[in-house]
């Protein structure tokens, strides 16, 4: 099981176990052990209330640990293009969770920007003859998540080239309110891309970085 699927996990636990504890099938024993596993489970995931998935980790669990999803696994799980529909959240919960990716992505765009309005020094030519050809985003250690939305951002930017319309009339902007544009710009045609399917014809899961 990977991270993007720790939401989906929890959902279909949660849903077992009030299944179990309010089925009428269910013996006096069952009801009485899944309503012990159940209270037990709530006390760190939380109730699953449409909404409080998304913000279970900003509350205390037992000692004193954050309840819920981590914060970045929920990130993460968006950001899967396998799990991009966001398998086990309500829209309430998804939409909080895009809104946290926003900003964290308009911080990387405007750490991009400056990357390439700063000019190498004569000395920094020196002394990077083997670097200097590549891309800023190259030539510093990027993450995972870091990487995607890279490719998101030079995708998007590509995609507004070529259906920009009325350039010459195009008003003068500030720079943040480009990145919050492009930024907007990713998001809206990486929600629209369908899914990646969840496994390859052979049987085997798919792995979004092939």
């Amino acid at each position: 099981m990977t991270v993007t699927m720790i939401a989906f996990m929890i959902c279909k636990i949660r849903k077992g176990l009030l299944h179990a504890k309010e089925s009428p099938e269910s013996s006096e024993h069952v009801v009485e052990l899944a309503t012990i596993l159940y209270n037990k489970f709530k006390l760190q995931w939380g109730c699953g209330y449409p909404g409080t998935v998304a913000t279970e980790y900003l509350t205390e669990g037992p000692r004193r640990r954050p309840k819920g999803i981590p914060k970045l696994a929920l990130v993460a799980t968006l950001l899967d293009p396998r799990f991009k529909f966001g398998a086990g959240l309500a829209d309430d919960d998804k939409n909080y969770i895009w809104n946290l990716i926003r900003p964290m992505m308009c911080t990387e765009a405007a750490l991009e920007v400056a990357a390439v309005v700063k000019e190498p020094t004569d000395s920094e030519d020196n002394n990077n003859d083997n670097t200097q050809q590549q891309p800023p985003h190259q030539q510093r250690h990027i993450g995972y998540v870091d990487a995607m939305f890279l490719e998101l951002s030079e995708m998007a930017m590509a995609e507004q080239a070529i259906n920009e319309q009325d350039n010459n009339d195009y008003d003068y902007i500030d720079e943040d309110t480009n990145i919050n544009k492009q930024v907007d710009a990713e998001l809206l045609l990486y929600k629209r891309e369908p899914h990646l399917p969840l496994r390859k014809v052979d049987g085997h899961f798919s792995n979004p970085l092939d």
